[in-house]
């Protein structure tokens, strides 16, 4: 995913205000095209250059990405407007198929997911081998640690959920304690807007940490082992970092958070 995170550093520096965010809330349905269309473009990219240098066909592999971004697109959709993990399920899928495919492999010889800080990998296999994050599993220890375990989402979408132990009316600190995640670990804070706002703003940030897998077959073995693997950790944070600052300037011009006001459930 090497593309994707170029792609979004470089549209977080083209914004020096909060106008994005502004048009985003303001034309939902075109913000959704200009999604879908970047699904299929980082899919005809990846695929095809992927393809390419294992000696395939860049056009095929272009067209080939272009399906796999659509369906990505479909099950992000999904997954915030009713389908929740079966939507995970389909966008999960798609990004299988794609990493299988711009690395030479067969289509579906290979499925990946991932639950809480455990990356699943069914590799011809219905047995999958399980490898731990760091980000996500300091997220799973943060959460559990200072607020509720949330069930009947989490279960809804294969995703731990959170709430945080005090409602916003008995709150000071309104800004940036309504919702958040870390990894693919999700709290939302109830009192504000609806849980379903919320939780399904986080969850395209969980689908957005998940594009990363691909960095976890970097072959470093200090950074990825058998059990241990952090390069989607390293790859999201230099992306995060860069288009997310701490003051609300960068997180209304930040890609990620454009992506998710764009897809989140009213």
């Amino acid at each position: 995913m090497i593309i994707s995170l170029v792609v979004a550093m470089s549209v977080g520096n083209i914004y020096h205000d909060i106008a994005p965010y502004r048009w985003v809330r303001q034309n939902r349905m075109k913000a959704m095209e200009v999604v879908l269309v970047g699904n299929i473009v980082i899919g005809c990219l990846e695929v095809g250059i992927g393809q390419a240098f294992n000696h395939g066909s860049f056009v095929e592999g272009c067209l080939k990405g272009m399906a796999t971004g659509s369906m990505a697109f479909v099950g992000e959709m999904w997954a915030v407007r009713g389908g929740k993990g079966a939507g995970k399920f389909v966008f999960d899928s798609a990004s299988s198929i794609q990493e299988n495919l711009m690395t030479g492999r067969d289509a579906w010889s290979r499925f990946r997911t991932d639950v809480g800080p455990v990356a699943l990998t069914f590799d011809k296999s219905l047995i999958p081998s399980a490898s731990f994050g760091i980000y996500s599993t300091l997220g799973l220890v943060f959460a559990a640690s200072k607020r509720r375990f949330d069930a009947k989402n989490s279960l809804a979408y294969l995703t731990p959920v959170f709430y945080y132990r005090k409602d916003l009316s008995s709150t000071e600190h309104v800004v940036a304690t309504i919702g958040g995640s870390i990894g693919n670990v999700v709290s939302y804070r109830k009192g504000f807007f609806t849980a379903d706002r919320i939780i399904t703003h986080e969850m395209i940030h969980v689908l957005q940490f998940r594009r990363f897998m691909s960095c976890n077959d970097v072959p470093l073995p200090w950074v990825n082992g058998k059990y241990i693997a952090f390069g989607r950790d390293i790859c999201t944070a230099s992306a995060f970092f860069q288009s997310n600052t701490n003051n609300l300037h960068g997180y209304f011009r930040s890609p990620f958070e454009l992506e998710a006001y764009t897809m989140e459930k009213d």
